[in-house]
């Protein structure tokens, strides 16, 4: 599309100059000026940009040229004439700045509306070129025989195309310099800003359509502009930058010396040529100071923001290397968990912030005793009405909770996450290490005490100051006819039966006592604190409580216990000793018909 518009456009630009018939040589130029409006209608349609309005609206402004152009063609009535004039005029003022908003749309959309230096720039070019012009006119015509609404007129003209290549400027400096599209533009409103120069050099006398260099240099412009729409680039055109920066640093330095230099210049050119006082001249220079304190303010205001964002960036930097290191020197959970909400906390400005990590118990089977869903572990000092969301980076490991709601900034939410990846990362190897604990202190078929911790628990209670008479009790207990069960069904109904019997016993327990799978079909209870009469009703209690039939699948299967009860007998017995006197008892009760409980006396003396 793009180089096949380009050769059509540009043969019929030629074809309107070598044309000797003025009245055909028009025609073409309306087809060439419509032909330019309908290229950027369909560059729009078919490249589909993600926003078309800037192209929209620069269409609708060169249609405005282009009609502005065609109401003075001399084909309509000659005492039409004057109003002809008058319209074309207004439509050429208002299709000309429309042009200019399409171009500076192009320049926020490419800024994503960041472009405070971009927009000083345009604005010292566009009153510099318009101080330019006019005293280049006032000098070539004088101002004296001029009618106000001339002057108006010529004004306008003046400050329209210099709108236009101070937005065209602007599109270039935000980052239009990367785009095809962005230097056609660019290069449409020179030629029109030309065009205009060449226009006003005639004193704005006759038609839009004059011939010679003012014809070529528009036609250029129109050309270009509508170039640019049909190029693929101009996609592109309608896309935040990627990293806006000082695009021609060359050109931002020197806009501001220009835009000085210029309104001097102009009053010298007034004084060498009338000897008169230049007021526009003078006025340009006020605003155009102005404009550069101003935009040399906003560079000191980047430079400043520049220098805070380095020293905000090493400062989270430090604070993050240092969080990373008590997590890699193996500091408590708690502990690093309250020095990220510290750092959080000043970075984010809200004194009651708190963390809280979202635990996840060791893996345990999904029926044995004492599984349970994942819990959160509140830091104290959590507000009870919070706000509450994941910390990003975390994983869904630790939340972030606070009294307001919190809503992050692109680059804190970065430093933000990057807290969450290495608190993420702290939580994670503590449950690692909390389950490897567990699998190694836990039966992995019941979830029980394994025989590991069974030896720690009767040791701490051994080791326990108590009132007279009471101490630590076990009792040993064997499931009768289990070996029966995975002769006839199978382990996988003799594994189901063990978990069965392992539930019941867990909840005969008290808090203090501890269940323990001993080995095969063997259990073993310890129990704290205990006399020789409640030690008695807790271990009829287990017999009662694994008494009874179990349903395992389809099968409904009787159980019963075989249990054997030792007492501590005096504060020099050791846990081994102890499970001895327990388990003689168990075969003792075992030979005496099963189901039934028998407690070694104390003066028995172990079984090997």
């Amino acid at each position: 599309m793009f180089g096949g518009y380009v050769g059509a456009a540009l043969a019929a630009l030629v074809l309107y100059f070598l044309v000797p018939s003025r009245a055909v040589s028009e025609l073409i130029w309306q087809a060439f000026i419509w032909g330019a409006v309908i290229a950027i209608g369909l560059g729009a349609r078919v490249h589909r940009p993600d926003r078309s309005g800037p192209w929209w609206v620069t269409m609708v402004g060169l249609g405005l040229l282009a009609l502005g152009g065609t109401v003075n063609l001399p084909w309509w009535p000659h005492d039409s004439l004057e109003l002809r004039r008058v319209v074309g005029d207004l439509l050429t003022l208002i299709g000309y700045p429309l042009i200019g908003v399409g171009t500076a749309w192009f320049a926020r959309a490419q800024s994503g509306g960041r472009d405070t230096g971009p927009v000083l720039d345009s604005l010292i070019v566009m009153i510099a070129l318009t101080t330019v012009l006019w005293e280049g006119v006032f000098a070539l015509y004088g101002m004296g025989t001029m009618t106000s609404s001339s002057r108006i007129a010529l004004l306008a003209i003046s400050a329209s195309a210099s709108w236009v290549a101070a937005m065209s400027t602007r599109l270039i400096l935000a980052g239009g310099y990367r785009a095809t599209s962005g230097w056609l533009l660019f290069s449409s409103s020179v030629a029109g800003m030309a065009g205009a120069v060449a226009f006003l050099l005639t004193g704005g006398q006759g038609r839009l359509i004059t011939g010679g260099a003012t014809d070529a240099l528009w036609g250029v412009a129109v050309l270009l502009v509508a170039a640019a729409a049909a190029h693929p680039s101009m996609t592109t055109l309608t896309r935040p930058a990627p990293g806006i920066e000082v695009a021609n640093l060359a050109a931002r330095v020197l806009l501001p010396a220009f835009a000085l230099a210029t309104p001097p210049a102009a009053l010298l050119l007034r004084q060498v040529t009338t000897g008169q006082s230049a007021t526009v001249a003078a006025g340009a220079s006020v605003v155009v100071a102005a404009i550069v304190v101003l935009r040399f303010a906003d560079l000191v205001r980047a430079r400043e923001r520049s220098r805070h964002e380095s020293s905000r960036r090493a400062v989270r930097q430090s604070a993050l290397a240092r969080l990373g290191e008590r997590g890699l020197s193996g500091t408590g959970l708690s502990e690093l968990i309250e020095a990220a909400a510290s750092v959080l906390r000043s970075e984010l400005g809200l004194g009651d912030l708190q963390l809280e990590v979202v635990e996840q118990p060791p893996a345990q089977p999904s029926d044995g005793p004492g599984t349970g869903p994942g819990r959160t572990a509140p830091v104290a000092g959590t507000p009870s009405t919070a706000h509450h969301m994941e910390l990003p980076g975390s994983r869904g490991l630790v939340r972030l909770r606070t009294a307001n709601e919190v809503v992050l900034a692109d680059d804190t939410a970065e430093f933000v996450s990057s807290v969450g990846h290495v608190l993420a990362a702290a939580v994670q190897r503590h449950h690692d290490e909390e389950e490897l604990r567990y699998r190694s202190l836990h039966d992995p078929l019941t979830g029980l005490a394994n025989r590991t911790l069974l030896d720690d628990r009767i040791r701490q209670s051994l080791g326990r100051r108590r009132g007279p008479g009471r101490g630590t009790a076990v009792a040993f207990i064997d499931l009768d006819g289990f070996k029966a069960v995975n002769d006839t069904y199978g382990h996988g109904i003799g594994d189901e039966l063990l978990r069965a019997a392992a539930r019941r016993l867990a909840a005969c327990v008290r808090d203090a006592d501890t269940v323990a799978r001993f080995a095969g079909d063997e259990f073993v209870v310890v129990l704290d604190d205990v006399d020789d009469v409640t030690a008695s009703e807790l271990a009829e209690r287990l017999l009662a409580g694994l008494r009874g039939p179990v349903a395992v699948g389809d099968l409904v299967l009787g159980v019963s216990a075989s249990i054997g009860l030792a007492l501590e007998c005096d504060a020099t017995e050791d846990p081994d000793a102890l499970l001895r006197r327990a388990d003689a008892a168990m075969y003792r009760s075992k030979q005496q018909g099963r189901g039934r409980l028998m407690v070694a006396a104390p003066h028995v003396a172990p079984s090997g």
